[in-house]
């Protein structure tokens, strides 16, 4: 099976021995791969990816924090590791830690409805959990219409999620960049939101 790897190195590019013992740490989930990795405001890592769920033979989103020096988080989900699953074949691109510490994960994933593919997202309280406040169930799909793929998501200064990717566009034939903004405060004062925040096509400012 494929597992997540990270080594790190020192400033002159030498493996950094005290991470893990050898500078190479490897992770053993289910057929996985990692695709975006942060450091936490606390020092901790967040590794995010996909890989293969044996009880559907579907792909899921998957996460793992380490301590600084590369063990397992214990207090992160299970021993350090999370899995969600969305339904279907589940691809985890991006994370990104919002001002509150919630996690927050990226991908695509395919809709049995419509036979495209979605972007995909999900939301998890700082000890890995699902956070229902996000559209209730932690789980949010966003549709453009003909097959999307999310692939980057950053947080703005005010606070909205920014999620990128690209899908096919009919009218043209090709793929086009796709954005979309989404309203989600990261403070526990605020009511969560799940709205797209809309803006104009020719926009050069949000």
């Amino acid at each position: 099976n494929h597992n997540f790897k990270i080594a790190r190195y020192l400033a002159d590019g030498s493996l950094d021995l005290t991470f893990d013992h050898d500078g190479k740490l490897q992770t053993e989930f289910s057929g996985s791969y990692a695709r975006s990795l942060i450091q936490q405001a606390d020092g901790k890592l967040v590794v995010a990816g996909s890989g293969v769920n044996p009880l559907t033979g579907n792909d899921d989103f998957q996460l793992v924090r380490y301590l600084a020096d590369g063990s397992l988080d214990a207090t992160f989900g299970y021993a350090g590791k999370v899995q969600t699953d969305f339904g279907f074949d589940d691809s985890a691109f991006s994370v990104v830690q919002q001002g509150d510490g919630r996690l927050v994960l990226l991908g695509f994933g395919f809709n049995l409805a419509t036979g495209n593919y979605d972007f995909l997202m999900t939301r998890y309280l700082t000890d890995g959990s699902l956070d229902t406040s996000l559209d209730h169930d932690a789980k949010l799909q966003t549709d453009f219409g003909n097959g999307d793929i999310a692939t980057s998501i950053v947080q703005q200064a005010n606070g909205k999620l920014v999620a990128a990717g690209y899908g096919f566009n009919p009218v043209t034939g090709v793929e086009d960049f796709v954005v979309a903004r989404y309203d989600m405060p990261d403070s526990d004062d605020d009511t969560y939101r799940d709205s797209i925040d809309l803006f104009p096509q020719d926009a050069t400012e949000w």
